[in-house]
C-alpha cells in the first residue's frame, strides 16, 4: 500500500480556502493525518463561535481534494 504524506501547513491553507468559499464561520486549530491498517483519514480540528454549521459540503470538497476520508471535529475550551 502506498504511504500518504500530507503537508500540515498546506492542508490547513487548502481547508481555509474552502471554508472561505463556503462562507463558514469556523476557525481551524489543527490537522492530523491518521493511518492505521488500511484506514487513512485526515482529521481537521476547529472552533466555532456561532451556531452549529452544516459542514458536509466542506468535508466533500476536502475528500475530493485528498482522496481520503475526512473528519471535522469541533474542539471546545
Amino acid at each position: 500500500m502506498e504511504k500518504i504524506s500530507i503537508n500540515q501547513d498546506e492542508a490547513i491553507k487548502i481547508a481555509e480556502e474552502h471554508i472561505k468559499s463556503h462562507g463558514l464561520g469556523i476557525k481551524l486549530t489543527d490537522v492530523e493525518l491518521v493511518s492505521d491498517n488500511d484506514n487513512t483519514k485526515l482529521i481537521y480540528y476547529f472552533t466555532s463561535e456561532g451556531e452549529a454549521e452544516d459542514l458536509r459540503e466542506l468535508a466533500k470538497d476536502l475528500a475530493s481534494t485528498y482522496k481520503i476520508r475526512i473528519e471535522l471535529r469541533e474542539v471546545t475550551s
